[in-house]
């Protein structure tokens, strides 16, 4: 079995995915390589785990004082990305996936503590509630392909919805 263009190991795991964009990358919104790997990931032979499995990361901003989703290149890289490769819901690991989505939302606000050195990132609820509702169906149809059962996909969704939407209920 393949993940990809991966071969898995003699268990079938797949194995975690971290990607790290070079900043040349990340100013030309170049995504050629990362695509020509897990570009066709509809067609892709997906093992079971393969749901929330990648960790995607830009480099040369550890030097940066803000936050991520404060970085104009990397929020117009990230929405960017998201149009080339918008299967985030499913594969992307939950805090991460957080991360890059607070990238791509109009709403995004963030409001620092300069006494306390905290910063407190925030949104529209409706905002990520619509980010969630579009990615849906694609979630659910890779789910069935990687062989997730549907009442399992619907209990991940809800579980990546909490953790999206901390005030969300189902």
């Amino acid at each position: 079995m393949k993940r990809f263009d991966q071969p898995l190991g003699a268990d079938d795991e797949a194995p975690a995915v971290f990607w790290e964009f070079r900043p040349e990358q990340i100013e030309q919104s170049d995504f050629s390589e990362f695509l020509s790997r897990f570009g066709d990931a509809e067609k892709a032979d997906l093992p079971r785990n393969s749901q929330g499995s990648f960790h995607i990361a830009v480099a040369g901003v550890d030097d940066d004082p803000r936050e991520i989703p404060e970085i104009p290149e990397v929020r117009a890289f990230y929405k960017n990305f998201f149009e080339a490769w918008p299967h985030w819901l499913f594969f992307i690991e939950t805090e991460n996936l957080r991360i890059m989505t607070f990238c791509i939302l109009n709403t995004f606000t963030c409001v620092r503590d300069e006494n306390k050195k905290h910063v407190v990132l925030g949104f529209e609820d409706s905002e990520m509630e619509a980010f969630i509702e579009e990615q849906t169906s694609d979630f659910l149809l890779l789910s069935d392909h990687s062989g997730i059962e549907s009442v399992e996909a619907t209990e991940l969704l809800e579980k990546i919805k909490r953790q999206l939407l901390p005030k969300h209920t189902s």
